[in-house]
């Protein structure tokens, strides 16, 4: 998917559909570490490069994700799809639930694919998150510094193209 080269695509959707396939079950999937590994990132690859004939493949594994592994979500952030915003906009209710420092509680992996596709409540719930704002409070006293899971998470998970939503307020954060 990072090399934007759509040569590879029929290689992954063909390795994609072939594991998505062999572990579904009732609508979920259930495979391997290995499997879950090459489904989770070739359905990223897919979702990158953005070909039309891939969409419903990588809707589907997104719906069918592992134990419903949020880490899946990242996919939808590459589909500017009104399915994929509902998928989103679903999963980010069902991952919200009351947040403590080590348990999420915010739906910060769908939120922060939302804010990807430019939807606004998401993006001002990560400036939240990022801000600490609605969040426990990060351990600091007496111990090493530490963000609490929501906060580190998105912070983690920010990468370049997540700059043009929320550069100032990292500056503002680490100022």
């Amino acid at each position: 998917g990072n090399s934007g080269n759509p040569r590879y695509a029929p290689a992954i959707r063909a390795q994609v559909g072939r594991i998505l396939a062999g572990g579904l079950r009732d609508g979920s999937w259930d495979g391997s570490a290995e499997d879950r590994a090459m489904l989770k990132y070739g359905t990223i690859a897919l979702a990158r490069l953005g070909l039309p004939e891939d969409r419903e493949l990588v809707l589907n594994v997104v719906r069918a994700r592992p134990n419903g592994d949020p880490a899946f979500l990242e996919a939808l952030g590459y589909i500017p799809d009104v399915q994929a915003k509902e998928i989103l906009w679903s999963a980010s209710k069902s991952l919200t639930r009351t947040a403590t420092c080590n348990n999420p509680g915010l739906g910060v992996p769908a939120l922060l694919a939302l804010s990807r596709l430019g939807e606004e409540r998401a993006i001002q719930a990560m400036k939240d998150v990022l801000r600490g704002i609605g969040t426990p409070r990060d351990p600091w006293d007496g111990t090493f510094p530490s963000l609490c899971v929501d906060r580190a998470y998105a912070f983690d998970h920010l990468r370049p193209r997540d700059a043009r939503n929320f550069a100032e307020t990292v500056i503002e954060i680490t100022g």
